[in-house]
């Protein structure tokens, strides 16, 4: 069976950053390194920026952020389309 394309279809994901799942893989892997940013910029990538409306869902530089209010939080890495996600 063949299914038509639709504009889900497409490489780029939530706020048009171009990339694969392997890719974003990638990237979350090395974040865990220590040598990876300085601390103060890995910091920054993990901060809100995107409060348009009150709840737990923002954005952080390249991310989705669910924030909680006991302070924890979870870092989506996501890739469009059929909402495809690296959780970590």
């Amino acid at each position: 069976m063949k299914y038509a394309f639709t504009f889900l279809d497409g490489i780029y994901g939530d706020k048009n950053i171009y990339s694969t799942v392997k890719d974003l893989f990638l990237f979350d892997l090395a974040t865990y390194n220590p040598n990876f940013l300085n601390p103060k910029l890995k910091s920054e990538i993990y901060k809100g920026y995107s409060y348009e409306s009150k709840g737990t869902r923002n954005y952080g530089l390249g991310i989705r952020l669910i924030e909680w209010e006991n302070g924890k939080n979870i870092f989506i890495i996501m890739a469009g389309g059929t909402e495809t996600q690296v959780l970590t």
